[in-house]
């Protein structure tokens, strides 16, 4: 689990930039839009891979296009307990 300040400064060691004025609040946008993550308030973020969050994932009847798989193993790998 990752606080988003914690996840904002490791990524911008890596070189992401955000363009927005509060870096905090627009990271924090961007990862609730997207239901691999999970905010428990207080505490941070974590990535749901459950079985179950896959399948309702694979099962979306809309037109979403399909995840990058790199993209979701970098995002496991930023948001994974050390």
């Amino acid at each position: 689990m990752k606080t988003t300040e914690e996840l904002l400064e490791e990524l911008t060691k890596r070189g992401v930039q955000l363009n927005a004025a509060n870096k905090l609040q627009r990271l924090s946008q961007i990862l609730s839009m997207n239901d691999s993550f999970k905010n428990q308030r207080g505490r941070g973020w974590t990535l749901d891979i459950s079985p179950a969050s896959e399948w309702s994932q694979k099962s979306n009847s809309s037109n979403e296009p399909e995840k990058d798989p790199r993209l979701v193993a970098r995002a496991r790998e930023l948001t994974r307990d050390e």
